[in-house]
């Protein structure tokens, strides 16, 4: 007889097939506020300065301007497009 022994996988990816609209929403939600807040620590750790308006100015550069928006959702609609190029 042999002793040869099965390995398991070091990490075991099993799809949830009954989760909940509300969960998934859930746990989406808490992923953006957790990257939020880590991103947070870093730019108050790196720069100094205040995340909140870090945030501000970012959110002004993008969508405050028509013609920066229009650039935002033609790299939304047309992924990969400027590799090709």
């Amino acid at each position: 007889m042999s002793d040869t022994k099965t390995k398991e996988p070091l990490i075991r990816i099993i799809k949830r097939d009954r989760s909940s609209f509300g969960y998934k929403v859930w746990v989406r939600a808490a992923a953006i506020i957790l990257a939020l807040v880590v991103d947070a620590i870093f730019i108050y750790s790196v720069t100094g300065l205040n995340p909140l308006s870090v945030y501000g100015v970012m959110l002004n550069g993008t969508f405050m301007s028509c013609i920066r928006f229009s650039w935002i959702l033609r790299g939304l609609l047309t992924p990969g497009i400027h590799t090709i190029l």
